[in-house]
């Protein structure tokens, strides 16, 4: 095939392809066997889990403080929070656990919420993403926005906005 035809058959595919806008941008993360995400927008960091100090006297869902780079941060087992077991839950020191936590930023204050494992960055486009309108005929959690179609994987994506007024509401 010359050179020519090549370039036009290019030139025809390209036409026809359709792009999607870009929402946002996601990292999916493991909790248990199942996968959540949250917006990239509100991720400050990802560490790998250290010493988790617990508070007496707070909610089990609070697993305790860090201290990072001189900064106190509220750590919270998301597994709690959705309702799933967490063998974290009530111990006075964490250390030694092979997770993490993702440092989210709310506004001013930064919180981190131990996960599993990462799975992996995700561009959210109009074609993969099933906003609140989708979901909320079957759920009326307000932790989640939506749901990202990935392969053949629905990922419940985590509102941080709905995630902060739950926090808010614990004792």
């Amino acid at each position: 095939m010359s050179q020519e035809i090549l370039n036009r058959v290019v030139l025809e595919e390209a036409e026809h392809k359709v792009t999607y806008k870009t929402l946002f941008s996601a990292i999916i993360f493991m909790l248990e066997h199942s996968l959540f995400a949250i917006n990239l927008d509100y991720l400050q960091e990802i560490i790998f889990l250290k010493d988790i100090f617990r508070v007496p006297n707070t909610n089990e869902r609070l697993l305790g403080l860090i201290n990072l780079r001189g900064s106190i941060i509220p750590v919270f087992s998301l597994k709690l929070i959705l309702g799933m077991e967490d063998h974290l839950k009530g111990k006075n020191i964490i250390k030694g656990e092979e997770r993490y936590i993702l440092i989210i930023k709310y506004e001013k204050d930064l919180l981190g919420f131990v996960v599993d494992s990462i799975y992996k960055n995700i561009d959210v486009t109009e074609l993969n993403y099933r906003g609140n309108e989708y979901i909320k005929n079957w759920s009326e959690n307000l932790l989640f926005d939506g749901i990202i179609l990935d392969e053949d994987k629905e990922i419940f994506t985590i509102s941080v906005k709905g995630l902060i007024g739950y926090l808010t509401y614990i004792k």
